[in-house]
């Protein structure tokens, strides 16, 4: 058995953990970092197999505040990583496309209700009538609809490609010398506690790896996504976080591709999210399809099933019958790291553990508000407070304390 230690541990390299790490430099902590990672070519990594989009039309205000902060970040990804690793990292391939959200009656006046808050912290959103919706998207099918939102900043990219330019940014490799952090392969199997005279864990000293290795550390930071339940579990801690699987389509309309509005719309087909929560965009040159659905399992199940895409083509259909007659292309299964309690991301201390901080459970939100999230936890690593990005609606506390954060803008 080895043992090393160091000053911060992250538990997960996807692109929460790399982007922690990547602040933490940036901030001038200037110790020892390691990552643990059970899969290093991130083959089961929810970034991986996420669908790329961000957002700023949230109904809470601290997820407002995630996704505006993460979004300008992307904006200027090349740069922002360039001024820490020293060079330009591949393009991720960023598009301020748009997010439209279609409204029915039910639905329209809960849009409504959040627009002071869009307003207040500088949302850049418009307004649309069925028809003017209509008029982007020419032969949409609006004659169920209340009205639609535009997200006019909010866009799309490719998570696989700012996974990439992260490790290669954070842990070097292809011409990058990375940032001094160091990649430890293997899986997190438990926190290694310290427990009080009632035996009841009061801090956190690093992690034992299931090989049996130990690293020690002065603080650990869990960003392990899906999987960062198990660890929690196995340490004897309750388990905040879950994963769920969610399935991914990629298929060919039948036809030309559908136009709209290229002088509206110049930087593409926004993504177009229906009242029922399906939502599609294009994506290397085919329609995506994704939806929650009720029989998604609550399991490490990376097992794609290709039998629900019909009655979503179907529907998508009725909405934009220019995509009509859409076939299948190719799709994929990958994990949603859903928070137990409330569907939000779990960001800062451990309520009951000292040195243990939590960067997880964002229930399918994470790559939007990664950069935001792990700069504030990267604060409180290196201030011991959250400094330029502080949510404290979001901090773990709130579980057992009974305050959940309410966001219905959830896909």
């Amino acid at each position: 058995m080895k043992r090393e230690t160091v000053d911060v541990l992250i538990v997960g390299g996807g692109v929460m953990g790399l982007f922690l790490a990547f602040h933490l430099r940036r901030l001038g902590v200037g110790g020892s970092v390691a990552v643990v990672e059970r899969d290093p070519r991130h083959g089961q990594a929810s970034t991986a197999r996420a669908t790329g989009g961000v957002r700023q039309l949230f109904g809470s205000e601290a997820n407002v505040r995630l996704a505006r902060a993460s979004l300008a970040f992307y904006e200027r990804f090349a740069e922002e990583v360039a001024a820490v690793a020293g060079r330009a990292p591949e393009p991720i391939g960023f598009r301020p496309s748009g997010y439209l959200f279609l409204a029915d009656e039910r639905s329209w006046p809960v849009w409504l209700a959040r627009r002071p808050l869009w307003e207040r912290l500088g949302v850049e959103a418009a307004w649309l009538s069925p028809a003017e919706a209509g008029e982007l998207l020419p032969g949409l099918c609006v004659s169920d609809l209340a009205g639609a939102v535009l997200g006019l900043r909010d866009g799309v990219y490719e998570p696989p490609a700012i996974l990439r330019a992260l490790a290669r940014a954070v842990l070097g490799g292809d011409g990058f010398p990375g940032l001094g952090v160091a990649l430890v392969s293997g899986e997190a199997a438990r926190l290694l506690l310290r427990r009080g005279p009632a035996g009841r864990p009061v801090a956190c000293e690093g992690v034992e790896l299931a090989s049996g290795d130990r690293v020690l550390a002065g603080a650990t930071a869990l960003a392990a996504g899906a999987w960062s339940g198990r660890v929690l579990g196995a340490s004897g801690l309750p388990v905040w976080v879950y994963p769920r699987r969610r399935l991914v389509y990629l298929a060919r309309p039948a036809g030309p591709w559908p136009a709209w509005d290229e002088r509206r719309l110049p930087h593409g087909l926004p993504m177009v999210v229906d009242p029922t929560g399906l939502h599609f965009r294009e994506r290397y040159g085919l329609v995506q399809l994704v939806e929650a659905r009720p029989d998604d399992p609550d399991a490490f199940d990376f097992t794609f099933d290709d039998r629900p895409f019909p009655e979503m083509a179907r529907r998508a259909a009725q909405r934009w019958p220019r995509l009509k007659g859409l076939r299948l292309v190719e799709g994929w299964a990958g994990l949603y790291e859903m928070c137990a309690f409330d569907g939000n991301g779990l960001v800062g201390p451990h309520p009951e553990v000292e040195n243990l901080f939590l960067l997880t459970g964002f229930s399918g939100h994470g790559v939007m508000q990664a950069p935001a999230a792990a700069l504030a936890v990267a604060e409180m690593i290196a201030y011991g407070t959250a400094k330029t990005m502080d949510v404290p609606e979001l901090r773990p506390e709130r579980i057992p304390a009974g305050r959940p954060l309410r966001e219905e803008a959830v896909l």
